[in-house]
């Protein structure tokens, strides 16, 4: 079954299978839904999705303020509205655990022509930037009325420490613990009119774990 392994550390038996009496779940949620790690784990291991998902709301208003500095900058005002779901992870073994994270996110805008705009998905890691990704809008100057766009980007687990020649970026130390959040920027350059909606927004941080130590 899917989680398990046997407690001589070998692997476990496929999902359609049973698992024995020797096999120990390494995870368990607790009545907060906080994620416990209980035993060290071989391979990567998926730990959930910290999201954040927003409905319509005008941009320059203050649920979706715009030209906000691009996130990870001091003074950087992340959209307000819409429903936050961050994951706390407690490492409760003796060994220590970096993390992934993968970002994702799908936009829904309506916008003057002219108007150009981007929006950032970014992660963080108690409250502090790790990375982001962007999608901008298709400006067509020199036309009138509104145009509304559809995009999504994706970025794969990375480790941005890692990737840049250096230690890991985020690691859980037994007996540690640590939220993942995601949030959500907006850059908007042209006159804000009305009409210039967000008409819905998701994003997702994806947190996978492997064992270092």
């Amino acid at each position: 079954m899917s989680g398990f392994r046997l407690t001589d550390g070998s692997d476990g038996c496929p999902p359609s299978e049973t698992p024995p009496s020797n096999y120990v779940n390494p995870f368990r949620f607790d009545s907060a839904g906080r994620l416990w790690i209980t035993s060290c784990f071989k391979g990567y291991k998926f730990f959930g999705a910290a999201r954040h998902d927003t409905g319509a709301i005008a941009m320059g208003s203050a649920q979706a303020p715009v030209n906000n500095p691009w996130p990870g900058l001091p003074g950087a005002a992340p959209i307000t509205s819409g429903t936050y779901r961050n994951v706390t992870v407690i490492n409760d073994t003796e060994c220590t655990f970096g993390l992934l994270y993968g970002l994702d996110m799908t936009t829904d805008m309506t916008t003057l022509c002219a108007s150009y705009v981007s929006m950032h998905v970014a992660a963080q890691w108690n409250g502090s930037h790790l990375s982001s990704s962007s999608y901008t809008n298709p400006q067509i100057p020199g036309m009138s009325g509104n145009l509304r766009q559809f995009g999504n980007i994706s970025a794969n687990a990375h480790d941005i420490g890692i990737e840049g020649g250096g230690a890991h970026a985020v690691t859980l130390a037994p007996g540690a613990s640590g939220v993942i959040s995601a949030r959500l920027y907006l850059s908007h350059t042209g006159a804000v009119v009305s009409t210039d909606v967000i008409n819905s927004a998701s994003s997702a941080i994806r947190v996978y774990g492997f064992a270092i130590s």
